[in-house]
């Protein structure tokens, strides 16, 4: 209902805010005995109701360590959560952190810095990561705790329509096995 003067979109608005009051419990009849409020129940992972940004980026190179606090502070002003990043052009496969994000990577493991793909995960959801699974410089999983289960994240980057049609096949091929190892009931995200 809406009082006078005020119009239907207002009165919602203040019923988003104000929500329903937590319930208490009194012992005693009121009469001055010990109040409880209910327990919360603490669940640990990623909390599904809340807005989760997810993105993709192509970012050209990450060689240089001297890049990532740019990008870290890139990803917090558009507040970015979770981003997978393509062509990061970094050697072998680790971790690092800087500005508030994890960064998983998996590049060539011969040393050169051509393609490679990384995961950015804000410091916030880092604590809900269970596993990391770098494959080559084209993929790579991260799998993740949420509320109601488990989360794969799967980072991509595919080749061009130039390339050979042998090296596109072997990349979906491969692509197709990672996804297959993927617990069927993760909740599933690719990202690239």
């Amino acid at each position: 209902m809406t009082s006078a003067g005020q119009s239907p979109r207002e009165s919602r608005t203040l019923n988003q805010v104000v929500g329903l009051p937590s319930p208490t419990f009194s012992y005693g009849g009121g009469r001055g005995g010990a109040e409880a409020a209910p327990a919360r129940r603490i669940t640990p992972g990623i909390n599904l109701r809340r807005v989760l940004r997810v993105g993709s980026w192509n970012v050209l190179s990450l060689s240089d360590d001297h890049r990532l606090p740019l990008l870290s502070g890139e990803l917090s002003r558009v507040r970015v959560d979770i981003v997978g990043l393509s062509e990061t052009r970094r050697p072998g496969s680790g971790e690092t952190s800087s500005g508030g994000y994890t960064y998983y990577w998996s590049g060539m493991n011969n040393g050169h810095r051509v393609r490679g793909v990384a995961i950015g995960i804000s410091s916030k959801l880092q604590p809900s990561v269970v596993e990391v699974t770098p494959v080559d410089e084209r993929i790579m999983r991260v799998r993740m705790k949420h509320t109601l289960g488990f989360m794969s994240l799967v980072a991509v980057y595919a080749p061009t329509e130039m390339r050979k049609t042998e090296e596109k096949e072997m990349f979906y091929a491969k692509l197709d096995s990672v996804l297959d190892q993927c617990p069927p009931r993760d909740t599933l995200n690719c990202l690239g």
